[in-house]
């Protein structure tokens, strides 16, 4: 286990406790590709809890859209739809060979090196639209080919609700990786 920046980096393999700067992180490996990190602060002497999950796909390009499996909640080519397959696009525009996979990092909890923020908006269909606050990738939005506010708004379907069962959350931070990068690997 390596730790970065306060991030603990994990094979899906891994069981274990580390004390880190003060905080203890205990992680554990869930089925399929999904990954939990749980970061129990100095707070929860006080019987306050301070939780952050970060959960991974590998969303790939088939039929005119991007779309993900994960086994272990049933989704089979899962669709992103409704401004969220543009914003991926824009997202992963420097990444080769996006198409054929990509690692998509995400969680409710802002994590190092994420680089959009996204706000929940308001519910549509059993879905969210979420509109982006902040990005680290495209500051000017020109590359989805809409600088205007409906380019920064994307519909996220009830399968969120797999990786968020107590409702979808009311913030979004994401990272996105080639397959290969040294920080889908846990070495950047």
């Amino acid at each position: 286990m390596k730790v970065y920046d306060n991030l603990l980096a994990l094979d899906f393999a891994t069981l274990g406790v580390l004390l880190v700067g003060g905080a203890l992180f205990y992680a554990a490996s869930v089925i399929s590709s999904q990954v939990k990190v749980n970061l129990l602060t100095e707070n929860q002497t006080a019987g306050v809890k301070s939780m952050n999950s970060l959960f991974v796909i590998a969303p790939f390009w088939k039929n005119g859209t991007w779309v993900f499996n994960d086994e272990a909640h049933g989704l089979v080519e899962e669709p992103f739809v409704c401004g969220s397959d543009n914003i991926i696009s824009a997202g992963v525009h420097k990444i080769p060979n996006a198409k054929n996979g990509f690692r998509l990092t995400f969680s409710s909890s802002n994590f190092p090196n994420s680089q959009l923020k996204a706000l929940r908006a308001n519910a549509e269909n059993n879905g969210y639209w979420y509109e982006i606050m902040e990005n680290k990738i495209f500051p000017n939005w020109t590359m989805i080919g809409k600088p205007d506010h409906t380019s920064r708004r994307g519909w996220l379907c009830p399968a969120t609700l797999c990786y968020f069962p107590d409702g979808h959350p009311e913030e979004l931070y994401v990272r996105f990786d080639s397959l290969d990068s040294a920080f889908a690997k846990g070495n950047a």
